[in-house]
């Protein structure tokens, strides 16, 4: 996965997601030193702080190297922080530690969230019918009409799918012509993967609004939800 680290944009938004990682690691590690002083269950919380450890380096590698198993990880320590907060006794200072680490790891997952750094990808469906994913046609500089596929729409940005490697700052103009709606967006390549040889590179596009192109972006933002929707109703309506 290659990002442009030359957009201050992206550079605050991986700034605060290392610091809210290490924070909420912070709040874990003294809610656990708390429970020691305090002498509640010392020999389960020493144990857990060794797991712990490990368990946070495998974590901070697959979201240094954005891996999609980050999701797994963050999965797995919301679930342990949500058990941690209910097993205190409510208003006690390891609960509002458990607490605060839950919601800061709330905020580092939002903000990579977004097609820019895990683009949705529907690994699973292979029915042409159902794909939710749309053809497009995007132009760069003098060379228009590449054919592509637009996977993922959400705030204000999206995933590009398409054989021609391009570079990132790239400005791309996205031609989404379909029955339903019609409407041209611009935006920039902010990031770059390929799982495969053969297969299509993805693009993370964070789209340039202003007060016309904002209006078209809603338009469409609009439209694909209710396509994503459509596909699934007439998936499991089937």
């Amino acid at each position: 996965m290659q990002l442009n680290l030359k957009n201050l944009k992206l550079k605050e938004d991986l700034g605060r997601v290392e610091a809210f990682h290490w924070l909420h690691m912070f709040f874990v590690g003294v809610a656990l030193l708390v429970e020691i002083v305090q002498g509640q269950h010392s020999l389960g919380v020493l144990i857990q702080i060794p797991l712990l450890g490990g368990f946070y380096y495998l974590f901070h590698q697959t979201k240094k190297k954005l891996y999609y198993s980050f999701w797994t990880f963050a999965g797995v320590l919301a679930l342990y922080l949500i058990i941690q907060l209910f097993s205190q006794s409510l208003g006690s200072l390891t609960s509002w530690l458990y607490l605060w680490a839950l919601v800061i790891l709330c905020l580092e997952t939002y903000i990579l969230s977004s097609p820019i750094y895990y683009p949705r990808i529907s690994w699973w469906e292979y029915d042409f019918r159902y794909r939710d994913d749309v053809k497009i046609k995007v132009a760069v500089q003098e060379h228009k009409g590449i054919e592509g596929r637009l996977t993922d729409v959400r705030r204000g940005a999206g995933c590009v799918a398409l054989f021609e490697e391009l570079d990132i700052g790239t400005i791309v103009e996205v031609d989404i012509d379909l029955e339903e709606i019609d409407v041209e967006l611009k935006g920039e390549v902010m990031s770059k993967r390929q799982y495969s040889v053969g297969r299509p590179w993805r693009y993370g596009v964070r789209f340039i609004l202003d007060d016309q192109s904002e209006e078209a972006y809603e338009k469409f933002s609009h439209f694909w939800k209710k396509h994503k929707h459509s596909k699934m109703v007439s998936k499991f309506g089937e």
